[in-house]
C-alpha cells in the first residue's frame, strides 16, 4: 500500500514538473513570438521611413518638412535645384521665407493647411542667381495619432509651361505679324464696349479698313515685302488711331490686309472728319530702302445709331467698307441702311446667276473691230450678257464683278470662250471671210495651271485655226511678271494672238511689256472718251501709248470709239483700229451676220 501510495506521488511529481516545464516553456515561446512579432514591425518601420526617405530624396519636386510651427525641419536635394540656394540653408526658415511669401500670406494658407485643409497657391520666386522663376506650391498637413502635427510643402517650377500658355493665348489672340489684336480679341473688346452703360456721353465707332489693291501689290513685290508692308502700316495706323482718341481705342488686323479700330467719339461729325483722317496715308512707306505709295477705303457704322450687337456692327462697317472700294478706293463710307438693299440685290443676282448658267439664259453679244485705215471689219470682242426670264437683259457691269467675287466668272468665262470659237467656226462655215474673235479672260483663268490645254482642247473640238481667236487680259492681271510671262508663252505657243486690255490704267512697267509674248495693245475707253473734249494730258496719253506700242511692234486699237472727232484724232495718232458704237454696239450672232453683210460688201465694191 505505502509502495502504491509512493508511486502516487512520484506520479503526481512528475507530472507537476512536466506541467510547469511545459509552463516554462510556453512562456518561452511566447517571449519568443512576442520578440519576432516586434522585431518584424521595427524592421517593417525602419523598412517604410527608408522608402518614405527615399521618396523624400529623390522626388523631383521640392520639398519642404515643416513642424506645427511653421517652421522649416527639413528640405529635400530637390529644393537646390529649383532655388539655387543648398537644401540645409532653408532650415529653421520660416515658410515665409522658404517660400518668398507675406509673413500674413504664409500664416493664413499654414493655418488652414493644419486644419486639415490642402492648400495651393503660386510664387514669382527669385533665385540666387537673380533669375524670377514661376513656382507652384502645395501645402498638404501631416498626421500622427489623429492630429496634425506639421505639413509638407511641395514646390514645382512652372516657368515653361507658363510662358507656353501664355503664348498660346496671345497666339489666339494677337495677330503674329503685327502683334495687334485679332478678329477674336477684337471682337470680345467689342462685345465689352456695347455693354458699356448707354448713358455715357458720345458714341462708339467701329471703322474698318481695307489697303487699295494690296493684293496684286503683294504678287508684284513679293509676300516678304507685303509683310513687312502691312507691319510698317499697322504701325502708323495704330499711331493715327491713338491720336484720335487717346487710351480710349483698340485697333486690330482682322486678317490679310484688312485692319479695324474702335474709338470712343463725341458725335457722327467728328467720327466722319476721324474716317477721312485714317484713310489720308500722307508719306510712303519705305520697305527695303524702296519707297511704296498706297491708298485705303474705310468703312465705318457707329453704335448705338447702327446697332447695338457686335456682329452685326462689325457687318455693317465691312458692307460700308465694300461700297467705299466700289468706288474706285482712297474712299471713306459711313453705312446706311439703303445699302442692306444693295446686298439683298447682290444675293439675287449671285442666286440668279448660278440658274442662268444651267438654265441657258446667257448669250454672247459680238462687237466689231475695225482696220482704221482700210475700214475693213478684222474682228469681233465676244461679249457675255445675261437674258433674265423676268428682268430681260441685265447689264454686265451688274453681274461681272459677282461673278468675280464668287468664282462663277471661271465657268462663264470657258462657256464664252467655248461660244465664240463655235460661233466663229460657223461663220466661217457660211463662207464670211475669216475674222478674229476676241475673248476676254477672267483673272480666275489666266491663274489656273491647265489653261493652254483647255484653250487648245477647245479650238480642236471646234476646227478652229488658233490665229482666228485672240485673248485679252487686262494690265492689272500682268502685274505678277513672273507668273505672267510663262502663262503667256505656253498660251503663244499655241499659235493665237494676246492683247492686253484697258491699257493706260494700270501700273505696267515698259521693261516688263517689252518681254510679253503679246499683239495688241487696247487703250482703254476713258482715255478715248476724253478726246471729246481734250487737254494736253488727253492727247500726250493717247499718242506716248500708241508711241509705245509701235516701238515695240504691236499694234494698237482704241475702244470706246462714238464719234467721227475721235476717229479723225486717232487716224493722226496712226491708231491701227477702233472699236466702238461709232460702228456698232455689242450685238447677237444673227445681228452681227447683217453687219458682216454690210461691211464685206461694201469692201467688195471698192
Amino acid at each position: 500500500m505505502e509502495q502504491l501510495q509512493s508511486q502516487y506521488m512520484i506520479g503526481l511529481l512528475a507530472l507537476s514538473c512536466a506541467v510547469a516545464i511545459l509552463g516554462v516553456l510556453g512562456c518561452i515561446l511566447a517571449v519568443a513570438i512576442s520578440d519576432k512579432r516586434l522585431a518584424t514591425k521595427s524592421a517593417q518601420r525602419t523598412e517604410s521611413e527608408q522608402h518614405f526617405q527615399s521618396l523624400f530624396d529623390n522626388n523631383s519636386d521640392a520639398v519642404f518638412s515643416l513642424d506645427a510651427s511653421g517652421n522649416v525641419i527639413g528640405a529635400n536635394p530637390a529644393v537646390a535645384l529649383l532655388t539655387g540656394r543648398p537644401s540645409a540653408a532653408f532650415l529653421n526658415r520660416t515658410l515665409a521665407e522658404a517660400a518668398q511669401l507675406d509673413k500674413g500670406q504664409a500664416q493664413s494658407l499654414l493655418g488652414r493647411t493644419l486644419k486639415g485643409y490642402p492648400q495651393r497657391f503660386e510664387v514669382v520666386f527669385e533665385r540666387s542667381e537673380g533669375r524670377k522663376a514661376e513656382l507652384s506650391f502645395h501645402l498638404v498637413p501631416i498626421s500622427a495619432s489623429k492630429r496634425v502635427i506639421g505639413a509638407y510643402c511641395l514646390a514645382r517650377d512652372m516657368t515653361e509651361s507658363k510662358q507656353a500658355e501664355r503664348r498660346m493665348h496671345h497666339l489666339a489672340y494677337y495677330d503674329e505679324l503685327t502683334e495687334l489684336p485679332n478678329r477674336r480679341s477684337f471682337m470680345d473688346a467689342l462685345e465689352t464696349g456695347l455693354t458699356a452703360p448707354k448713358d455715357e456721353a458720345g458714341i462708339l465707332a467701329l471703322f474698318c479698313l481695307n489697303l487699295d489693291r494690296f493684293k496684286s501689290f503683294s504678287h508684284l513685290v513679293g509676300h516678304s515685302v507685303g509683310d513687312k508692308l502691312l507691319l510698317s502700316f499697322a504701325g502708323s495706323f495704330r499711331e493715327a488711331v491713338q491720336g484720335l482718341g487717346g487710351g480710349d481705342t483698340l485697333v486690330s488686323r482682322l486678317g490679310g490686309d484688312e485692319f479695324a479700330c474702335l474709338i470712343r467719339l463725341r458725335d457722327e461729325g467728328e467720327a466722319q472728319a476721324a474716317a477721312k483722317r485714317l484713310i489720308r496715308l500722307d508719306r510712303p512707306f519705305v520697305i527695303d530702302e524702296r519707297e511704296f505709295h498706297l491708298s485705303a477705303s474705310l468703312g465705318y457704322a457707329l453704335y448705338p445709331l447702327h446697332g447695338e450687337e457686335a456682329e452685326s456692327l462689325l457687318k455693317k462697317a465691312q458692307t460700308a467698307l465694300d461700297h467705299a472700294k466700289k468706288r474706285g478706293g482712297n474712299h471713306e463710307q459711313v453705312y446706311d441702311a439703303a445699302m442692306e438693299a444693295a446686298i439683298h440685290r447682290k444675293l439675287e443676282i449671285e442666286n440668279g446667276l448660278r440658274k442662268a448658267i444651267e438654265r441657258g439664259e446667257l448669250t454672247v453679244h459680238y462687237q466689231p473691230q475695225v482696220e482704221l485705215n482700210s475700214g475693213d471689219l478684222i474682228g469681233a470682242e465676244a461679249l457675255v450678257r445675261w437674258a433674265h426670264p423676268e428682268e430681260g437683259l441685265i447689264p454686265p457691269g451688274v453681274f461681272i464683278p459677282i461673278a468675280e467675287e464668287t468664282g462663277l466668272i471661271k465657268p462663264i468665262g470657258e462657256w464664252v470662250l467655248r461660244e465664240a470659237c463655235r460661233q466663229a467656226k460657223a461663220w466661217q462655215d457660211a463662207g464670211f471671210p475669216r475674222i478674229t474673235v476676241s475673248v476676254n479672260l477672267s483673272n480666275r483663268q489666266f491663274e489656273e495651271q491647265h489653261l493652254p490645254e483647255t484653250v487648245g482642247a477647245v479650238l480642236t473640238e471646234y476646227g478652229l485655226e488658233p490665229g482666228c481667236l485672240e485673248l485679252e487680259i487686262t494690265e492689272s492681271m500682268a502685274m505678277d511678271v513672273m507668273r505672267t510671262i510663262p502663262a503667256l508663252t505656253n498660251l503663244k505657243g499655241l499659235g493665237i494672238q494676246i492683247s492686253i486690255d484697258d491699257f493706260g490704267t494700270g501700273y505696267s512697267s515698259l521693261s516688263y511689256l517689252k518681254r510679253f509674248p503679246i499683239d495688241k495693245i487696247k487703250i482703254d475707253k476713258s482715255f478715248v472718251s476724253d478726246l471729246a473734249d481734250p487737254d494736253e494730258n488727253d492727247t500726250a496719253i493717247v499718242s506716248a501709248i500708241v508711241a509705245v506700242a509701235h516701238h515695240l511692234k504691236l499694234k494698237v486699237i482704241a475702244e470706246g470709239v462714238e464719234t467721227a472727232d475721235q476717229l479723225e484724232y486717232l487716224r493722226k495718232q496712226k491708231c491701227d483700229q477702233l472699236q466702238g458704237y461709232y460702228f456698232s454696239p455689242p450685238v447677237p450672232a444673227v445681228d452681227f451676220e447683217r453687219l458682216m453683210h454690210r461691211f464685206f460688201s461694201r469692201s467688195a465694191t471698192v
